[in-house]
Order: C-alpha cells, then structure tokens, then sequence
C-alpha cells in the first residue's frame, strides 16, 4: 500500500515510512506475472473485460482477493469507511483513521458536492467539466478544490486526480451513479449510527479550518466509536495530507504505536 497509494498521500507516506523505519517499497520496473492488479471501480458499471489475465480483478472499490486482515482503514475526504462498517464489510478492519471525510448527513460534501451532482444529471456534463479542469484557475475557484487545501496542490499531482475523468466514460459514469443513487438524509444518518458496533480504535483527525466538512462532525463521529480519538490539526482544509503532511503523520504513528498490540 506504501508503495502503490499514489500522489495524494505520497509525502505523508514517505514521512510515515521514515518515522516507521520500514524498508523501501518501491516498486520493480516488471513486477512478477502472479503480481495483483485491483481496478477499484464497480462491475455494476463496468463487467470484468473478459480478456483481462487471471491475476487483474476488479474490487468493487473495497477488498483484493486474498487472506487480509488486520486492515488499518485510512481514508480521507471520502466517507467510505462509514458504510462499510454500516453493512457489515468490516471484518478485515483492525483500527480505521478518519481524516476530515464525509460522514452522517454530509454526502456529498458542501455545496460543491451537491452542484457536482447537478452537472452530473446534465447529458454530458461531467465530460465537460472534466476538460475544464485542466485549467489552474478552475482547479483553484473557491467553492470547489479552492477550498479542499489551503495551499495549492501541485499541477502534476492534480492532473493525475482529473486524467482518468476526462480520457475515461466508465470513471464518469461511476461518478454519475453516485451522485444519482445517494440515499435519503434519514438512510445516512442510520447507517452513522450503524457505526457505534464497530468496537476497534478510530482516530479521527478534523481539520480546524475545514469548509466542506463540518467541524462538529468530527466531535460527534470520534463520540460515535467506543474506542474513538480526536485530534484536530490546524492551519488545514479537507486535504490534510496536501496541507499539513507532517502533523498527519506524526497523529497516524502516535495512533500505531498506541493500538499496535489490538492488530498483532
């Protein structure tokens, strides 16, 4: 995971690996034929293509094949983690952090996650807004990913977020079946509540200036776990790993080292 994360979490991840004193897990130029390839996108948008070779599989954005367990959920921005606790997909988790994500009623985010959703039900629409985000100035316009960080996300690193909606209609429809299929204010806050049976550790870490995630929801989602922690990072919007890369890492170890002995 260290190795493959790619360019959102890349310094927080090299900076965890130091601290760690974990060996270099980059990646060989030709990875051996038995290696997993996990396409996280869903086959109720697009089937498995046939002529794929036995080791690629689609995940249906959740789990490889395989024995794993022990899992030490990270997720940020999105509220993933939520509902697969909330439906019972959590028996490989161990401990989850929660970073400044979507959660209870806030799905999806803010006033720009709603206006995502419209332009979405437009025919063509998302192609659209797909090639104008090639521009900085769309990129930055606050209301949208402005106000994800308070500094401005490298033009490489952004390109790598948006290439694959605008060169590919399956991310794009995956896309517009979330946005049109995302249940009711009631469904959402009973599945939050689904949550409270997830009885491992859960660092939540909220952002202090975040504008799309309300800062009373990480209060009430670290209330929300038996074993939940808060820790409030400063001088950040939604995108802690692009704003404050060091201060995330060290609340990741500090959460490791702490709750080591509940995964061994």
């Amino acid at each position: 995971m260290l190795a493959r994360t790619g360019a959102l979490y890349a310094d927080t991840l090299r900076r965890l690996r130091a601290q760690l004193d974990l060996p270099d897990a980059a990646m060989t130029a030709s990875p051996p034929d038995d290696w997993p390839i996990c396409h996280g996108f869903s086959p109720a948008v697009l089937p498995r293509p046939a002529d794929w070779p036995a080791n690629v599989h689609v995940t249906g954005y959740w789990w490889p094949v395989g024995p794993l367990r022990d899992v030490t959920l990270v997720q940020n921005d999105w509220g993933g983690a939520q509902v697969l606790v909330a439906h019972s997909g959590s028996e490989r988790v161990a401990r989850m952090v929660l970073v400044a994500c979507e959660a209870f009623d806030n799905y999806p985010p803010s006033i720009a996650g709603r206006l995502l959703v419209a332009i979405a039900r437009v025919p063509g629409g998302l192609a659209l807004f797909a090639r104008l985000l090639r521009f900085r100035a769309v990129r930055r316009a606050p209301g949208w990913w402005g106000w994800m960080s308070k500094r401005p996300v490298p033009d490489e690193v952004m390109e790598e977020w948006f290439r694959p909606a605008r060169e590919q209609a399956a991310v794009r429809r995956d896309l517009a079946t979330y946005g049109s299929s995302v249940p009711s204010r009631e469904v959402l806050l009973e599945w939050a509540e689904r949550n409270r049976s997830f009885t491992g550790p859960v660092l939540v870490v909220w952002a202090a200036e975040d504008r799309g995630m309300p800062a009373d929801h990480g209060r009430r989602l670290a209330a929300l776990y038996p074993q939940g922690r808060l820790v409030t990072i400063p001088d950040s919007y939604t995108l802690v790993p692009e704003d404050q890369p060091a201060a995330l890492t060290a609340a990741i170890r500090a959460f490791l080292t702490e709750t080591r002995a509940v995964a061994s």
